[in-house]
């Protein structure tokens, strides 16, 4: 009998880039124009929120499932968060928002979460009627189309996260109003700093065997890409009293995206990138539909949906998390959360902070790959019911 170790994710490779310049895909983030490619995707919310002068005193609401790297720019900028709930479709409950008291409130976060597209129409009349701004998060959805409209064109702003489905290890993107775009100050990163950042890819593509012979002269790279690498915190460390700092990089903030990762975004197959990571989700969903103890969250994929990750709710999560970490599964769900999220009537967003796992749709696993982690996730769930 064969074994197989669990496979990682190649970061870059030629299959993933073609050597002209791609078309801009037309359910898009970068479709609606105007984009802004900055540090990170959390930078991205930061700029939002300073261009609508968000400050001490003010609010912003945000959906109670998040990432901390959603609330430390607010934080950040000395204003309050406040969570909303989120119903069985990942959507925002304006029942509740209508009954709520936003006084203050200068701006909402509306994501769109694993790659399903939201249809953010009523989202926008609801903000427009209280002059709320809508910054809408693609994080997971730079590619996609709602019902309505694609990806980034119902927002006031958009913001995307670059290495999510590019072959980068960093940057995001900003769509603004053309107005305002003057009012955005970006420095261009220095040179060491865009020399990291293209050894970081050529290091992680070696490490996944992504170069052949190639590889073998630019391993010679990484002990010099080790001098150069920004020190990590630990991230069981990252919230100890709420510090947005420890989730921004501050000396990176007024940095434009880094080179190589625009160059990344302009020639990645994208083509290839949306038709196997739709392909992976339907692979997911195919090996585990029938699995006692966990439920697909969205067992049909939309037609628009270019998928992050497929997300399986699980019923007991504890013992079957822990057994695929330790087996060395790239899954991964929300632990680490901000302090304070309450708990709200008819919510769902709290609780799938533990109980949903981020399973990879990534481009570069296989359909070998995906049913040989499906059968260690069957595993890690069937011995936990």
């Amino acid at each position: 009998m064969t074994t197989m170790t669990v496979p990682r994710l190649p970061v870059l490779g030629w299959r993933s880039l073609r050597l002209r310049r791609q078309r801009v895909y037309a359910g898009c983030v970068l479709a609606r124009g105007q984009a802004l490619f900055v540090s990170s995707g959390r930078a991205a919310i930061l700029h939002a929120l300073r261009l609508l002068e968000v400050g001490t005193g003010d609010r912003v609401l945000l959906p109670t499932y998040h990432c901390p790297t959603m609330v430390a720019p607010i934080v950040r900028l000395g204003a309050q968060p406040v969570f909303y709930p989120i119903d069985r479709c990942a959507a925002p409950d304006l029942n509740w928002l209508a009954a709520s008291d936003l006084g203050g409130v200068k701006a909402m976060i509306a994501a769109h979460f694993f790659g399903i597209p939201q249809p953010l129409g009523e989202v926008q009349a609801f903000c427009r009627e209280r002059g709320i701004a809508l910054i809408e998060d693609c994080a997971h959805a730079f590619f996609g189309q709602s019902a309505e409209t694609p990806v980034g064109a119902t927002g006031d702003f958009a913001v995307a996260s670059l290495p999510k489905f590019f072959p980068t290890t960093e940057g995001g993107c900003l769509v603004v109003p053309a107005p305002l775009q003057r009012r955005l100050s970006l420095s261009k990163p220095s040179g060491l700093t865009e020399l990291r950042a293209l050894l970081d890819v050529l290091e992680l593509g070696v490490q996944h065997g992504r170069f052949g012979v190639l590889g073998i002269a630019l391993k010679a790279l990484a002990a010099i890409k080790s001098q150069l690498r920004r020190p990590q915190q630990n991230p069981a460390l990252l919230l100890d009293g709420g510090d947005p700092a420890a989730w921004l990089d501050e000396a990176a903030l007024g940095y434009t995206a880094l080179r190589v990762s625009r160059l990344l975004v302009a020639y990645t197959d994208t083509d290839r990138l949306i038709a196997r990571r739709r392909a992976n989700y339907q692979r997911w969903r195919a090996a585990l539909q029938s699995l006692e103890g966990a439920q697909p969250l969205f067992p049909e994929l939309p037609d628009g949906a270019v998928p992050y990750v497929f997300p399986l709710h699980v019923q007991r999560p504890e013992p079957a998390y822990q057994y695929l970490r330790a087996q060395g599964v790239p899954v991964f769900r929300w632990d680490v959360h901000w302090p304070g999220v309450p708990r709200l009537p008819g919510d769902h967003g709290k609780e799938w902070l533990t109980t949903v796992f981020q399973l990879g749709c990534h481009q570069e696993l296989s359909e070998r790959d995906v049913l040989y982690l499906a059968n260690i996730v069957r595993q890690a769930v069937s011995n936990t019911v």
